[in-house]
């Protein structure tokens, strides 16, 4: 599951919803006695996909290099969190914000560069990441 994270928040575009049991035979779904770790699949798909579309918008802005490296820099950190997300759903956050930061200051170095969409786009961002840290 790392490993297709890590190639989505790279642009791979990579289906993380499937599921890595396939033998079906005797399991259902609803037959399922294991813990969901408070079910975090959703989350992560739905961080997963916002890390997507920020991504193209920050390739289809007209921001300097440094910002799509720091963008690079923190979708790694991001998905390699989130691939050890722990048992209350959070995840250990200082590399995540370190990076967070590195991105913040990068945004802030532009100013008006960055277009007011990216901007919105990546405070919502910014909150969601920043409430699963423990």
């Amino acid at each position: 599951m790392a490993a297709a994270l890590a190639l989505a928040a790279c642009g791979g575009g990579v289906d993380t919803t499937t599921s890595l049991d396939t033998d079906t035979s005797t399991t259902s779904p609803t037959d399922s006695t294991e813990p969901t770790n408070g079910d975090m699949s959703g989350t992560i798909e739905e961080i997963q996909t916002e890390i997507n579309e920020l991504q193209t918008q920050i390739q289809n802005s007209a921001a300097a290099q440094d910002l799509q490296d720091a963008w690079m820099t923190l979708t790694a950190e991001v998905t390699a969190a989130l691939a050890e997300i722990n048992d209350d759903g959070m995840i250990e956050g200082a590399e995540v914000q370190a990076a967070i930061e590195n991105f913040e200051t990068t945004l802030d170095e532009l100013g008006e560069q960055v277009e007011p969409e990216l901007r919105a786009a990546w405070d919502a961002f910014r909150q969601r990441v920043e409430s699963l840290m423990s």
